[in-house]
């Protein structure tokens, strides 16, 4: 059958303080979302002081790499309230505009050698507990997506205009999320070869996304390069024009703070396995 089923992983490893718990994801199989159940029922506090990182291995190489408190501010920004115990480890858009969109790029295990997720548990964790649910179906529907997760970190040495100019060029980006205190830029401008795609303030972000029903985060500020949440209509790093696709030569994000302190942000694009 290709009903959507939930299933228990029993193939943790690890499970201890100051250890990395390996969770084995199964294969043959088409995952839509995790969900890990720490100490049953623990609060945000605890799972975010507990848990410090989330590593995505795919055939043994990183993927996705990030932190409960970065997952927990992009859920409530997408108005999904925190539930006591769980993070929610999404593969799928589950406010994707059509069925196809919104599955596609839940993580097909069909054709890959190995899938594991890495749970890194602090040494001061007191009794960790750690159980792992997963959204699954039999359908392969050949598309090998993923989005990945890229840790990125915006130097900043005072305030004034800077330029991060290493971005990956590789696949289609969906967002950009910046996470700080006193350091978030307070203008933004992404440049594509010879084009200014964007050039907006906090200010302005926050309207537009607020008018396609996000809500706004306490030290937090999303780039979204598509608010109508289908998920291929991100900025292209290959876009392709009439019958020829094209390459982008050029990808930087120029950005203005007002204070001392490098900025961390999580990349959002997706690739093709």
């Amino acid at each position: 059958m290709n009903a959507e089923k939930y299933r228990f992983i029993t193939a943790i490893n690890g499970v201890a303080a100051g250890n990395v718990a390996t969770v084995q994801l199964p294969a043959g199989t088409r995952i839509k979302d995790l969900f890990l159940i720490y100490k049953t029922n623990a609060n945000q506090a605890t799972i975010e002081a507990d848990i410090t990182r989330l590593v995505l291995n795919i055939n043994g190489q990183p993927r996705r790499s990030c932190t409960p408190a970065q997952i927990f501010v992009k859920e409530a920004h997408a108005g999904r309230a925190f539930q006591a115990g769980m993070i929610p480890y999404r593969f799928r858009e589950p406010s994707a505009s059509d069925d196809r969109t919104e599955d596609l790029t839940a993580l097909n295990t069909f054709r890959l050698a190995s899938a594991t997720l890495e749970v890194t548990i602090a040494g001061g964790a007191t009794a960790p507990t750690l159980e792992v649910y997963a959204v699954t179906d039999r359908i392969d529907d050949g598309n090998d997506f993923l989005t990945v997760w890229d840790t990125m970190t915006f130097v900043n040495t005072g305030a004034g205009l800077k330029n991060k100019t290493d971005l990956v060029r590789q696949g289609i980006y969906q967002r950009i999320d910046f996470f700080g205190t006193t350091n978030l830029p307070s203008r933004l401008k992404v440049k594509v070869d010879d084009d200014d795609h964007i050039e907006i303030t906090p200010a302005v972000v926050d309207r537009l996304n607020r008018d396609y029903g996000y809500s706004a985060q306490a030290n937090h500020l999303p780039l979204l390069f598509t608010h109508t949440r289908r998920v291929l209509e991100g900025l292209d790093m290959a876009p392709r024009i009439g019958n020829a696709q094209s390459q982008v030569g050029r990808f930087e994000i120029e950005y203005t703070t007002g204070a001392a302190g490098d900025i961390t942000a999580l990349a959002e694009r997706i690739i093709k396995l």
